[in-house]
């Protein structure tokens, strides 16, 4: 599998401009709210909570490289202690991690410690970018200097406020992400085009689950053959 990567790296390599952004916070603080604003979508005073999971995805121009757009691929989780437990399968590091907090409660009642702490167990080398919300109604109070004194192994790339009602702070928000994401590792990593061909093939496809012969179809349709032959025997 490895000698058939290496071969494939000799030609056609196309860059990759996408991540993983994941979204933690305590339930009703406004995660999805925020999305909403930050994918250009209108602000509903009614939205409903998350229930587990939801995926979505955001585009935002590279800071430095004009003309290059980046794509985060959005993980939302509900933030009810009924679905701590799937945490674990998703918290991964080579993430960006964004810490939703609500102003008008405050950060220890939004548990900030909590989530750093969780960050920091599964997703260590991950950046976390901590955004409060709702400064319409009360100003972002909290000790970022006590907080990365408490937790000193998790990497917090910085903070920011907003208002999901307002907008007020979003452009900054906006422009937080793009630095935190831009500096990513695996940001604008080269891949072998076949290889992103296949990959984009099998995120597309409806099933929930695939098959061997179904996932050697796809990959030799895109003419990643050893890789199927080998990885899946």
């Amino acid at each position: 599998a490895v000698f058939a990567f290496l071969r494939a790296m000799r030609q056609n390599l196309r860059p990759q401009w996408r991540a993983k952004l994941v979204v933690v916070g305590e339930g009703g603080v406004g995660k999805t709210s925020l999305l909403r604003r930050l994918c250009g979508q209108e602000y509903n005073a009614h939205e409903q909570t998350t229930r587990g999971m939801e995926k979505r995805v955001l585009k935002l121009g590279h800071p430095t490289r004009p003309g290059v757009q980046m794509e985060l691929n959005i993980w939302d989780f509900a933030g009810q202690s009924l679905y701590h437990s799937l945490h674990q399968f998703f918290l991964t590091d080579r993430s960006l991690f964004l810490l939703v907090w609500n102003a008008r409660l405050g950060y220890e009642q939004c548990k900030l410690d909590y989530w750093l702490e969780t960050i920091r167990a599964r997703a260590p080398e991950s950046p976390v970018l901590i955004v409060a919300t709702h400064i319409d109604q009360r100003a972002a109070e909290y000790p970022l200097g006590e907080l990365r004194h408490r937790h000193p192994e998790v990497r917090i790339a910085g903070s920011c406020a907003t208002s999901n009602w307002t907008m007020a702070g979003l452009a900054e928000v906006r422009g937080h992400l793009a630095e935190a994401a831009a500096g990513l590792p695996q940001m604008g990593q080269v891949w072998p085009g076949p290889w992103l061909e296949a990959e984009r093939a099998l995120g597309a496809r409806p099933e929930i689950h695939l098959g061997r012969a179904e996932v050697r179809q796809v990959l030799a349709g895109h003419g990643v053959v050893d890789r199927a032959e080998v990885l899946l025997e």
